[in-house]
């Protein structure tokens, strides 16, 4: 359950020179298969995590992280087709089982004049099943169609603020989501040149909660999104945003002012090419008519009878 349709933020990499703690472990319990060689899995518990800690004259930075799983059953598969209305990718993936991630982190740069502040965390137990869908054709036109089911009890809430100048960033978003029962929900996306347009509506089972919000840009994207919903028995919940691409047109506002000052230069040099034909013609005239009246003046004159 993600409570917010539009914008993402991942908390900066590890800085050079900074050591990193970090762990994993992971047992099998009878496991069969594995998803990287034939898509399916039975019986296995992971525990990993890391973190990092930072801090120097006019910086502070950290973060911290990790995930705990237990795997009844799981799969996924991906088929990838290239034909003349484009690419087409399908991809999907269930599992059997309990997850619960978290994450943190902060950052402060008086050099970057950066501000960061992220947290969230989410846990889920029960059943799941996603399924994907994507078709582009060339680079301005792109859809999407994302559907999920699933069925268990699952929480989740985050709470980012950055502000990132050197990275073009500068968002802030709040939300959060519990829910115990079934729900069914599907999405999709529309690329058209520098616009995106998403939405998605979802129905569930049960009793459950959900809000977010946010706003800002990030990546040379201007932002907002909101999700909105409550049910106790049968609900629904609707979630919208919208995205633009401010660099893109930037960009073609640049390459349109080059175009006009292309033709503006090509039409100032015909102009002058044309004035100078002209005066050339002008001049080729009056050299013609006063030629024609030096000649005149010179004929002998005729004789009288």
């Amino acid at each position: 359950m993600q409570p917010l349709s539009v914008g993402s933020y991942s908390f900066p990499s590890k800085p050079d020179g900074v050591s990193q703690k970090q762990f994993e472990r992971q047992s099998t319990l009878k496991q069969v298969g594995n998803p990287k060689e034939n898509g399916l899995v039975l019986g296995r518990a992971e525990l990993s995590g890391q973190s990092y800690f930072d801090h120097g004259p006019g910086r502070l930075q950290g973060q911290a992280k990790g995930q705990a799983s237990l795997t009844a059953a799981g799969g996924q598969f991906e088929v990838k087709h290239e034909g003349r209305l484009g690419t087409t990718q399908v991809r999907g993936e269930f599992e059997v089982g309990a997850k619960v991630k978290g994450e943190v982190g902060t950052k402060l740069s008086r050099r970057e004049a950066a501000v960061v502040g992220h947290a969230s965390t989410e846990g889920f137990v029960g059943a799941r099943g996603e399924l994907h869908v994507e078709q582009k054709q060339g680079k301005h036109f792109s859809q999407s169609l994302d559907g999920s089911v699933k069925a268990g009890a699952e929480a989740n809430a985050v709470a980012t603020f950055a502000f990132e100048p050197k990275k073009g960033t500068a968002m802030a978003k709040v939300g959060f989501g519990a829910r115990a029962g079934a729900q069914e929900s599907a999405s999709g996306e529309l690329k058209l040149g520098v616009v995106r347009l998403s939405g998605g509506i979802s129905a569930q089972q049960g009793v459950g909660t959900s809000f977010g919000v946010g706003a800002g840009i990030q990546d040379g994207r201007a932002m907002v999104s909101l999700d909105v919903g409550a049910a106790v028995g049968l609900g629904a919940s609707v979630n919208v945003g919208v995205a633009v691409n401010t660099r893109a047109i930037a960009h073609n506002a640049h390459a349109a002012g080059h175009a006009v000052k292309g033709a503006a230069h090509t039409a100032g040099h015909a102009v002058k090419e044309a004035a100078h034909t002209a005066g050339h013609a002008v001049k080729e005239a009056a050299h013609s008519v006063k030629e024609g009246v030096r000649q005149l003046g010179h004929s002998p004159r005729p004789t009288a009878p």
